[in-house]
């Protein structure tokens, strides 16, 4: 997800364009990240909303939605990246 938010940063293009809606679930008790990744947006300037439940209609309806261009699924901790297949994408 960092790189992803760097990314965006660094495009003046996709930072004046760009919303990032990211599902960023913490496991256990790893909150540190998402407040990193908060911190991180504001400082660059991207525009981001951080959803830390998991919905498994939330990534089929920004699947759906016609404004969404990009559907990343860049994960850690989930290393097949199931959630594309969970939410039957």
């Amino acid at each position: 997800m960092d790189l992803l938010i760097d990314a965006i940063g660094a495009s003046i293009t996709l930072r004046d364009r760009a919303h990032l809606a990211a599902i960023a679930v913490p496991t256990g008790d790893e909150r540190a990240p998402l407040v990193t990744y908060r911190s991180h947006c504001r400082d660059l300037g991207v525009s981001a909303t951080l959803v830390e439940e998991f919905d498994p209609e939330l990534p089929r309806a920004l699947a759906s939605w016609p404004g969404t261009h990009v559907m990343a699924c860049p994960s850690r901790g989930e290393t097949l990246a199931n959630i594309v297949f969970e939410t039957a994408l």
